[in-house]
């Protein structure tokens, strides 16, 4: 199997994961552009980066949770 056939097929088994992550970073920057901490005591909501980055892991775990709930209901239903 040819390398580049492998990475499309692990970005098509996990692209609901990246969608989620990229979500998650967006969300990660809505809030702090919006709510954050502008007095910059509090660690995690005063740096855009942390935010981000924070943001991308939650909405990666997410969408992976919800992805692993549907392959095991249609799994079931095949049975």
């Amino acid at each position: 199997m040819k390398p580049q056939l492998n990475l499309f097929i692990w970005l098509y088994k996990n692209s609901l994961s990246i969608l989620g992550s990229a979500i998650g970073a967006l969300l990660g920057f809505t809030y702090w552009y919006f709510i954050g901490c502008p007095s910059g005591l509090c660690k995690l909501t005063s740096n855009l980066i942390y935010m981000c980055v924070y943001g991308s892991i939650m909405g990666g775990l997410f969408f992976y949770i919800l992805q692993y709930i549907q392959t095991h209901q249609t799994n079931e239903r095949k049975q």
